[in-house]
């Protein structure tokens, strides 16, 4: 009986995000660390609670990946789950970060403020549904992986006769 290889894709994709990540928030500390004597007071506390709290639902991912590796069984709700989460913690940060300072070159200030908020709105729902749509497919995932496990054991009323293979 041979063992079916695994596919530790998804542990590896959910690994470099959890780095990306990380560098990212990481980053964020410094520049405002480094922006403070320009003015302002910042609260790091949400910033660090959210850190650890991505931190750990990230790797607890990973980690339920790496123990399925072998049993998925519709690899396309994995990668939708991965994917989205790519798009919400990575691309979603940075498209805004470059469209901030647009609206501000190209709009009076009445106007920005008002894009502005629009946008923060819209940023916020559409990190939230993505979130639960991508958690969906996680739970889709484990779910399923764990039924195909179970239901492909073969149920039979009969007791097993240990001496069927020695007929001779």
């Amino acid at each position: 009986m041979s063992i079916k290889p695994g596919n530790t894709k998804p542990f590896w994709a959910l690994f470099i995000l959890l780095i990306l990540d990380l560098a990212w928030r990481t980053a964020l500390i410094i520049t405002v660390v480094k922006l403070r004597p320009l003015g302002g007071q910042v609260n790091f506390i949400p910033i660090i609670v959210q850190m650890t709290v991505t931190f750990i639902v990230l790797l607890s991912e990973a980690i339920v990946y790496w123990k399925l590796r072998r049993r998925f069984e519709k690899m396309s709700w994995v990668w939708a789950h991965i994917f989205l989460l790519y798009f919400i913690l990575i691309l979603m940060p940075v498209v805004y970060l470059f469209v901030l300072p647009l609206l501000a070159d190209y709009f009076n200030p009445e106007r920005s403020s008002g894009l502005i908020i629009n946008l923060s709105v819209t940023r916020v729902i559409l990190f939230w549904s993505s979130v639960a749509i991508a958690h969906i497919f996680f739970v889709l995932t484990i779910v399923k992986s764990n039924w195909k496990n179970k239901s492909t054991v073969p149920v039979s009323d009969e007791p097993a006769n240990l001496l069927d293979e020695f007929n001779g």
